[in-house]
């Protein structure tokens, strides 16, 4: 598992080579949409939430996080959050993603 500083690094090594046009952010870190991720700011309102990336930024990412809802006859909504890379961690890969246009929430 990618700790907050190791993110941090790879990302400084990556916008150091993208000024030199090489490959994008999300190939040197191991971050893809449906990545799932947790919060470990513990200052964060939201943690230690778990929470799918669904766009991936040179300063974080943008995800959401699904919302139970009790009535059954209704669909789930989501809750969407942008989050600095020293704010989280990856801890897995989601196997059902938000179909939705994701840039209509921000």
């Amino acid at each position: 598992m990618k700790t907050a500083k190791n993110l941090l690094d790879e990302r400084d090594a990556l916008q150091e080579a993208e000024k030199q046009g090489n490959a994008g952010y999300a190939e040197n870190t191991g971050l893809e949409k449906g990545t799932i991720v947790q919060i470990t700011n513990e200052q964060h309102h939201w943690f230690p939430c778990l929470i799918i990336v669904d766009e991936i930024k040179s300063w974080g990412i943008r995800g959401y996080i699904t919302v139970p809802n009790n009535d059954r006859e209704k669909t789930n909504g989501n809750a969407f959050i942008r989050l600095n890379n020293e704010e989280f961690e990856i801890v897995g890969k989601a196997n059902i993603v938000y179909k939705g246009d994701i840039n209509e929430r921000y």
